[in-house]
């Protein structure tokens, strides 16, 4: 009785410790797998969900979202339900809104653009609203300048939203 508890015991030990080494091989039968930005890759599992691996191969982010983008600035998209949201590398969620539809803007700029039903606004890398989705037609930022139709008029705005060319705030 005694070695078959300690044979049980051995068994369960052997296959905790052996958990983490096998979590990692689910890229190995992933759908897909994106290119690496950051040091990080996002891959499709076997059960369709989005995780990301590291430069060893090793899941940091296990599959749990229905979609995901590549890491920038430490921050990714995902998709879960229908709504994206802003992840960090430890895949805790920045920010607290969702959003209908995102751009991968982050890189060179700290603004992302977001969709709210069919209007477009700005997000920071914290995920706080920059600049309201009030845009019917937004470019990323580039050198802290973007261009945006609102109210159908192009506008050349700050990071404020305040027009470069006539001091307009398309965000009064």
């Amino acid at each position: 009785m005694k070695r078959k508890f300690v044979i049980l015991l051995a068994a369960l030990l052997s296959a905790a410790l052996c958990a983490p080494a096998l979590a990692a091989e689910d890229f190995r039968s992933a759908q897909s797998i994106d290119n690496f930005y950051a040091g990080m890759a996002a891959f499709k599992a076997a059960n369709g969900l989005t995780g990301y691996i590291n430069l060893q191969g090793e899941t940091v982010i296990e599959p749990a979202w229905d979609d995901g983008d590549y890491f920038c600035e430490g921050r990714a998209w995902v998709k879960q339900d229908g709504a994206y949201h802003l992840i960090d590398s430890r895949d805790n969620t920045v920010g607290a809104s969702s959003w209908s539809n995102v751009y991968v803007d982050f890189g060179g700029s700290d603004f992302s653009r977001v969709f709210q039903g069919d209007k477009i606004g700005y997000v920071n890398l914290d995920g706080e609203i920059a600049l309201r989705p009030v845009y019917d037609k937004a470019t990323r930022f580039c050198d802290g300048v973007a261009c945006v139709l609102w109210n159908g008029t192009w506008y050349l705005i700050d990071e404020r939203g305040v027009d470069l060319r006539n001091g307009t705030n398309t965000q009064a």
